[in-house]
């Protein structure tokens, strides 16, 4: 399944605007900053820095944050406009930790 345009935050202006109005949440391995937007479906930004480490792991990273935003992207709250970050144990975290932790801080 592929993780279409219509699910993503495409350009600096909206990176921008959901740092600008967003309200943050943080676990163990994501810091997620959101906004509830306008939009019917859930939107998704991925942020990994150089800080965050070598390209293997931003990557591995991004994958991991796409794939359970993909599998999990009815159960968000409808308009959500989000932006992941790692943090400093995410480098160690597994797929199904990270899917946990991306479902789990937004229930309740």
């Amino acid at each position: 399944m592929k993780f279409p345009k219509s699910q993503r935050l495409l350009t600096r202006r909206a990176y921008g605007r959901v740092k600008e109005r967003s309200s943050q949440v943080k676990g163990k391995n994501l810091y997620i900053e959101y906004i509830i937007g306008q939009h019917h479906e859930p939107k998704l930004g991925i942020c990994a820095t150089k800080r965050f480490g070598k390209a293997v792991s931003r990557n591995r990273f991004k994958r991991c944050v796409r794939e359970a935003f993909r599998q999990n992207s009815d159960s968000f709250p409808r308009g959500i406009e989000m932006i992941v970050k790692p943090r400093k144990y995410a480098a160690k975290a597994g797929f199904k930790e990270i899917k946990r932790e991306l479902t789990t801080l937004f229930q309740g």
